[in-house]
């Protein structure tokens, strides 16, 4: 589990009756079930029970428990539940050009909770449609800053869905994130989230990373894998020859993943790794073929 308690989806912590309401179970079984540790609280200097509204949606998701009142959890899900992620795609589109994280949030959450992969969300949704944003920002159809809210949204959202997810205890570690000149935090992020629902102990070290500054963190944290999001590349002879001197100073153990849109062919030709993932459904398969080859 989680050692620190994650901050509110867009509540603030609430109290074993509200989230009984919100769930519809007694206040009893619900302060039961923190007691077991099934849902994460802490406690005041008065010795009362508060809970955040990630701890309870992280628990309905291990558990397929149904929301009854979701407005006390701050999410007022709409009716998406039989909803395909192509079929909300506008509505998540819209809302992030909006600038309407409430809506955005509730269409992700409600994925989330149906047990859609956080893959899946990444691939079909998140990605196609800043593809889409990105067109229109080129076309000077929407601001740079419509972009820009949107990204943040985006990434806050996934942070949050990050915070649902339990860090499990004695996984292997992965540590990756993006490298200099590439200010992308949304891509890493998602890789963080996916190989945590996979089970691996993740972490983003963040964007504009040197590729020294990571070997770096090789040395000092001994992951079993590394992966390098590339959104954007200044130079790609530059690039290329810090990546293979980065590569040559990995021990041979640790696993390289790469991926990204800036990865195209002729730089990956040049370059070498143990995977190349266009997509994080490819991100996932091998993770979970390293999973299945765990002794």
């Amino acid at each position: 589990m989680i050692s620190t308690f994650p901050q509110p989806i867009e509540t603030p912590s609430l109290s074993p009756k509200q989230v009984a309401k919100a769930i519809g179970v007694s206040e009893s079984s619900l302060k039961r079930w923190c007691d077991q540790g099934r849902i994460r609280f802490r406690k005041t200097a008065g010795g009362h029970r508060r809970i955040y509204a990630t701890s309870v949606i992280e628990f309905l998701s291990q558990t397929g428990h149904p929301i009854v009142r979701p407005e006390i959890l701050g999410l007022a899900l709409e009716p998406t539940t039989s909803s395909s992620i192509e079929e909300v795609s506008s509505n998540f589109l819209a809302a992030l050009l909006e600038g309407n994280e409430r809506r955005a949030r509730r269409i992700v959450v409600d994925l989330f909770l149906q047990k859609v992969p956080v893959s899946e969300i990444g691939d079909r949704l998140i990605a196609p449609t800043f593809q889409r944003i990105g067109r229109f920002t080129s076309c000077g159809e929407i601001e740079t800053f419509h972009e820009r809210r949107a990204c943040e949204i985006a990434k806050r959202l996934v942070d949050e869905i990050q915070m649902m997810i339990s860090q499990p205890d004695g996984g292997p570690l992965a540590i990756g994130g993006s490298l200099l000149h590439d200010h992308y935090a949304l891509p890493s992020a998602l890789v963080e989230t996916v190989m945590r629902q996979r089970g691996w102990c993740a972490r983003d070290m963040g964007t504009n990373l040197p590729l020294n500054s990571l070997s770096a963190a090789v040395v000092d944290l001994q992951p079993k894998l590394v992966w390098i999001s590339l959104s954007h590349i200044a130079q790609s002879d530059q690039f290329v020859r810090e990546y293979l001197e980065f590569q040559a100073s990995v021990p041979p153990e640790v696993l390289i993943v790469v991926g990204g849109r800036a990865l195209v062919p002729e730089i990956r030709n040049r370059i070498r790794f143990s995977a190349s993932c266009e997509t994080l459904t490819q991100l996932e398969s091998f993770v979970d073929t390293l999973n299945s080859n765990q002794p």
